[in-house]
């Protein structure tokens, strides 16, 4: 979940129907009074969401559990898959439209270029368990082991 300064908010989930998982996104504009269901691709819509991080009410991110990164750049009424990635379990964190982090297998990615190419930026033998941003752009990770990882 993830609630930005404006009253936006926005909710992933997950449901599991027979053994069929299905992923939904839910947004709200008014800090949660009411909600609306937003729309995925396909590829997102039948997938489990793992992580969402908006930049601002209309950009944002999602990752999907098959390792698909999406962005919408319009609150989610259309979606353009930006990269696939492997064996990454974790968390998403973008700090602009350019520069974001995934975390996974004990090691931090990074991309410059909006989630097209991801580099690791850094390794580590304790297990990542998520990260957040702060409001100038810093960036702190969370470790199993209860260590915190901060970037300015």
């Amino acid at each position: 979940m993830q609630v930005l300064p404006n009253g936006t908010v926005y909710l992933e989930s997950v449901r599991t129907y027979d053994n069929v998982t299905d992923g939904e996104m839910h947004k709200s504009i008014d800090f949660g009074e009411s909600w609306m269901e937003v729309s995925l691709p396909p590829e997102l819509d039948y997938s489990q969401i793992k992580a969402i991080d908006f930049l601002r009410s209309r950009m944002g991110y999602a990752w999907s559990f098959e390792d698909k990164i999406f962005k919408t750049s319009d609150g989610g009424v259309s979606w353009t898959k930006v990269s696939s990635l492997l064996g990454l379990d974790t968390d998403l964190c973008f700090l602009n439209e350019r520069v974001g982090f995934l975390i996974g297998n004990r090691k931090i990615y990074k991309t410059e270029n909006a989630g097209t190419h991801w580099t690791l930026d850094y390794s580590s033998s304790e297990e990542f368990l998520e990260m957040g941003k702060t409001e100038a752009n810093g960036l702190f990770v969370v470790g199993r082991n209860g260590s915190i990882l901060r970037r300015k």
